[in-house]
């Protein structure tokens, strides 16, 4: 009976000391960065997701309690946080992991001076994964790595004048001239815009353009706007501007809707522009 009951006691020994070597042999996880794609880019701000892949070599599946993240560009540290939301990475498996990263573009502009201009930056990107062991605590499992990040540039939009068509009954037929250059490697596309004109303090028209514009990158492209200034809109102040043809003060304020030829753009960014100053004939 004695030597049943030392049999079973140095059974269980045994089985708990596998069970405790098992847990030991412990192979370290590995974190690969993987690559990152634009979710959301506008002319304010951008987020990216950056892509790493956690490899888990061991038999039994880990927990992991987030992880912290932090972007730089050039030696700025831009955007920095912290997930703590709980992981499983399963057992002989590799397990891809997704950072979103959002940082405002003028802000960047702001802190690292030396960006504005370019058509791209380096970047550092780094993460520290917090791993659950069980009994033999916890671990960090660190990424790190260095690229170049594409930066989009607010379009270059700059009045020429107006031109004079034809003054009838009705009213005045004008052509609002603009060039427009993109000082971007991509392409721009210009969806849309809502834009109001005032003359001499008086509003001559407040309308939207629905056509689209294609502005292929790094070229200036030339944009001619007719409108029609109803003499129910004008008066007759439009008509006698235009044939006293003496210099005037205006104002051209609207919103355009723009996207880019790049991933993650949206097609439907918001672009404001403003023009003010004095026309002569």
């Amino acid at each position: 009976m004695k030597r049943s009951l030392l049999l079973l006691l140095l059974f269980s020994v045994i089985l708990v000391s596998c069970s405790t070597i098992q847990e030991l042999r412990f192979d370290k996880p590995e974190v690969e960065f993987k690559g990152f794609q634009f979710d959301t880019i506008s002319m304010d701000g951008i987020t990216i997701l950056f892509d790493f892949e956690v490899d888990n070599p061991n038999d039994r599946a880990i927990k992991g309690n987030g992880y912290t993240y932090e972007l730089l560009l050039g030696e700025t540290s831009l955007a920095s946080g912290e997930q703590t939301d709980e992981m499983e990475f399963a057992a002989n498996d590799k397990s891809v992991i997704q950072v979103p990263v959002t940082f405002d573009y003028r802000d960047a502009m702001d802190s690292i001076g030396e960006i504005a201009g370019k058509d791209s930056v380096a970047f550092t990107f780094k993460s520290d994964v917090d791993l659950d062991l069980g009994s033999l605590g916890s671990r960090k499992a660190s990424v790190s790595h260095e690229g170049h990040l594409p930066l989009p540039q607010i379009p270059d939009i700059v009045f020429n004048g107006f031109d004079v068509n034809e003054i009838g009954f009705s009213g005045v037929d004008v052509e609002l001239n603009f060039r427009v250059r993109n000082p971007n490697i991509f392409k721009i596309y210009v969806n849309s815009v809502d834009y109001t004109m005032i003359v001499n303090g008086n509003e001559w028209v407040s309308t939207g353009i629905d056509r689209s514009y294609d502005l292929d990158s790094e070229t200036n492209t030339h944009i001619t706007v007719p409108i029609k200034i109803g003499l129910s809109t004008a008066g007759t102040d439009a008509i006698q501007v235009v044939r006293d043809r003496e210099p005037v003060e205006y104002e051209i304020r609207g919103h355009a809707r723009v996207g880019a030829d790049i991933p993650g753009f949206q097609r439907d960014a918001d672009l404001p522009f403003e023009f003010k100053g004095r026309y002569e004939f």
